[in-house]
């Protein structure tokens, strides 16, 4: 039984294989969300939004996952604090949205006897109209921020004036 997989563009290992084994995000798409575990996270729902995962309510379609579920299939290498750190930032920046919808998802009703208050899964969407602001935003820009144009210096070599006089933060 071979152990790794060599002759594909994504290397895996057999044996440490999960559900949803790859995650690929853009490092253009990681830029202009600025960090690399809310990318991968909207990325991730963008991929089943477009599979048609998850389930379709009033006429958004909703990933609807246990955050346990989601560290233990998809982002098994983060910690629970830095998925919900994530994902809170996402919220506010307006990019995706959140909701519990399990009883509308269900058409249950209270008075039906398998209705659940106690389900708290949050199911999650899109909105790609904040998206494509963000995208003009950053197009717009007269100095977008690129790989290209990042100063990077090493600041362990600067005396006390010189690092006075550097500008991090622009």
């Amino acid at each position: 039984m071979q152990s790794a997989i060599f002759d594909t563009p994504v290397l895996k290992v057999e044996s440490l294989k999960t559900k949803f084994d790859t995650v690929v995000v853009s490092n253009s798409f990681i830029a202009l969300i600025g960090d690399y575990v809310e990318a991968i996270f909207f990325q991730q729902l963008h991929y089943w939004s477009l599979s048609e995962y998850g389930v379709v309510i009033d006429d958004t379609r909703w990933i609807y996952k246990p955050l346990r579920e989601w560290l233990s299939e998809v982002f098994y290498f983060l910690t629970e604090w830095k998925l919900r750190k994530a994902i809170a930032s996402l919220l506010e920046k307006g990019l995706i949205e959140r909701k519990k919808l399990y009883v509308k998802h269900h058409e249950i009703k209270h008075d039906n006897p398998y209705w659940n208050p106690k389900n708290q899964t949050y199911y999650y969407s899109v909105n790609y109209d904040k998206l494509q602001e963000l995208i003009e935003r950053v197009e717009n820009q007269e100095n977008p921020k690129t790989i290209e144009n990042i100063r990077v210096e090493d600041s362990t070599k600067l005396s006390v004036e010189e690092f006075k006089d550097t500008k991090c933060c622009e």
